[in-house]
């Protein structure tokens, strides 16, 4: 436990922990030029203005362009902060514009401009941009949110209503938050002065961790905000941002989100296998890397191509170990040969009182039928609280890596044959997860699982994939025994 716990201010708690900030190596501030030197005010603890000195540097305020509904363009303002020296900024998917192909802006605190790209967007409202700056530059590591505490002091660095690089102190007034104004449940709600441009900005904890993003502010009332968690961070960044489904790209190495970079699993016969990673190796650079979070070793697989050499430096027992690991072509599931197939899935529906997805198997169906539509248009059980279960086979048109999403109130899941691709269990209102899968063209059985609790009910599932756009999952496209 941090010792802020127990601290009732965030003056008392920074001045406990200066000597725990300094103290954690390779999870410092990496600025690649001297920060601002934070003048002390009358009142004001030192201790405070030390922090906003060596957090400043890390924080930008994001501008993009997109287009209006006159035929014209609208300038939004956002902010975001860097989590590595290379120049990746974690900020809003609402911040994140490109709509017009004009290369958005990041301002630094030193009054620098840079050019960003997107990265990719995680879901969620979360976003990985990029900036090119050719030298290191200031970042802040990304902190847990698993252990957050009501009154916990917080800063909150922004670019509300466009006024750059603003900072206020604030406390975490809620946790796990869900219901009106929230986005997405597991939220936490912060009591400072957040403002339209706050959106993508970093809460950092008295260690100088960024422990949160902003996304949202109550409109109807004073002092509430809300920030998706660290935590949910480095859950998304693991879930979207692995070679293989991301970009078909076969590495066979998992690390531990939520640690240091730990490897967790070593799949047999893959690139990473035969370069000699093993379980529990601690990944310490990749590539051209610095890795001391895992979610920096996720940002080392970006552009990464089947072919290439991707050299891998571990900590085992206390030595460094190198790895040479040769990306190959991500194994691509194959389709399946079945006759006599029909058009639609099979629908099964169910009633009951639950939490999380039930498991099907143990359950009488009240009603069965076929559909072509998510959630079936002819299904009658579709009462409060209900579930329902879709099976048969989806084809894809050629080969490559495709991208399902599923949206649901409340969850839901989706399998391709025995592999779970989008993961959206749990009670919450309207939200949309989705997962990645290298397919063959062809058929490929399909699954999806959903339920609802209560309140309102919502249901649908899109993909995307090679010379695909987005959309949802036509009526051509799905088939099941008769």
């Amino acid at each position: 436990m941090r010792p802020l716990k127990k601290c009732l201010n965030i003056a008392a708690a920074l001045a406990a922990l200066t000597t725990a900030c300094a103290a954690r190596p390779g999870e410092t501030a990496l600025p690649a030029e001297e920060p601002v030197a934070a003048a002390g005010v009358a009142g004001q603890s030192p201790d405070l203005t030390e922090l906003v000195s060596r957090c400043f540097p890390a924080a930008v305020d994001l501008k993009g362009f997109s287009p209006n509904t006159q035929g014209y363009f609208d300038i939004g303002v956002g902010s975001g902060v860097f989590i590595h020296e290379d120049g990746y900024i974690l900020t809003a998917n609402h911040v994140a514009k490109d709509d017009l192909g004009i290369a958005p802006e990041a301002r630094m605190w030193n009054g620098a401009v840079h050019r960003y790209r997107i990265v990719t967007r995680l879901g969620d409202d979360l976003a990985i941009v990029k900036v090119d700056a050719g030298k290191p530059l200031p970042w802040l590591p990304l902190g847990r949110s698993h252990d957050l505490m009501l009154g916990e002091p917080v800063l909150i660095i922004g670019n509300p209503d466009g006024l750059n690089h603003s900072v206020s102190d604030s406390l975490v007034s809620g946790i796990n938050r869900s219901g009106p104004g929230v986005f997405l449940p597991g939220m936490f709600q912060v009591n400072g002065s957040v403002n339209g441009g706050n959106s993508g900005g970093p809460v950092i904890n008295a260690l100088g961790e960024v422990i949160g993003i902003i996304q949202s502010k109550e409109e109807t009332a004073e002092n509430i905000a809300f920030a998706l968690p660290a935590d949910h961070v480095r859950k998304r960044c693991a879930e979207r941002m692995t070679l293989e489904r991301w970009q078909g790209v076969w590495l066979g190495m998992t690390v531990d989100p939520y640690g240091p970079g730990e490897v967790t699993a070593v799949e047999p016969g893959s690139p990473a296998a035969k370069a000699g990673a093993r379980v529990g190796d601690v990944v310490c650079r990749a590539g051209t890397t610095r890795v001391s979070d895992s979610v920096h070793f996720y940002f080392s697989l970006v552009g990464r191509k089947a072919g290439e050499a991707f050299p891998v430096e571990v900590e085992r027992d206390g030595k460094k170990v190198a790895l040479d690991i040769r990306l190959e072509t991500v194994p691509m599931a194959d389709a399946v040969e079945v006759r006599g197939l029909v058009p639609g899935l099979k629908f099964t529906a169910y009633q009951g009182t639950w939490t999380s997805l039930p498991d099907f198997d143990k359950l009488t169906p009240v009603e069965s039928g076929r559909t072509d539509t998510f959630p079936p248009a002819n299904c009658k059980a579709a009462a409060n609280p209900f579930a329902l279960k879709f099976a048969g086979y989806v084809r894809v048109p050629a080969d490559g890596v495709y991208n399902f999403y599923v949206a649901s109130d409340d969850g839901s899941r989706l399998w391709i044959g025995d592999e779970l691709v989008v993961d959206n269990d749990g009670l919450h209102g309207t939200v949309e997860r989705g997962g990645f899968i290298a397919l063959k063209a062809g058929l490929h059985p399909i699954t999806v699982g959903y339920f609802d609790a209560g309140g309102g009910k919502a249901l649908s599932v899109s993909y995307d994939g090679p010379n695909l756009p987005r959309q949802a999952i036509p009526p051509s496209a799905l088939f099941g025994e008769p």
